[in-house]
């Protein structure tokens, strides 16, 4: 995903039905910033899988993981295969749950332990 209009495409295939009205998550800068990748299987216009692709602290995270109704599984594994092209030898880390991290079991993922989500307060 390299321009605005294919992150709202990529958007809404990420959380909404096709043609459902949304307001934007992602802010069209996260395109310009150095290691964040948004990932997508399929027509730029119509994503059928994706995710996104964050660098940090010597891994790379995963998140935000999507697969279209009727899309092929097989789609995730190609979603991995390109991540690690981009980020060789990195860790890939996530925090997918339910059916999701059963898939993402299937790929070679293993848990390691809950997620723990820190919050620093303003002021």
């Amino acid at each position: 995903m390299r321009t605005p209009g294919e992150l709202e495409s990529w958007e809404s295939a990420w959380s909404h039905p096709p043609g459902a009205a949304h307001a934007p998550v992602f802010p069209p800068a996260l395109l310009q910033e150095e290691g964040v990748v948004f990932l997508a299987a399929g027509e730029p216009a119509h994503p059928l899988a994706g995710g996104i692709a964050s660098r940090a602290a010597g891994v790379v995270g995963l998140s935000n993981t999507f697969l279209a109704e009727g899309a092929p599984p097989r789609l995730h594994a190609e979603l991995l295969a390109h991540l690690r092209t981009m980020f060789p030898g990195l860790p890939i880390v996530g925090y997918e749950h339910g059916e999701a991290l059963d898939t993402w079991r299937s790929l070679g993922f293993e848990s390691v332990g809950p997620l723990r989500v820190w919050l620093k307060q303003r002021g």
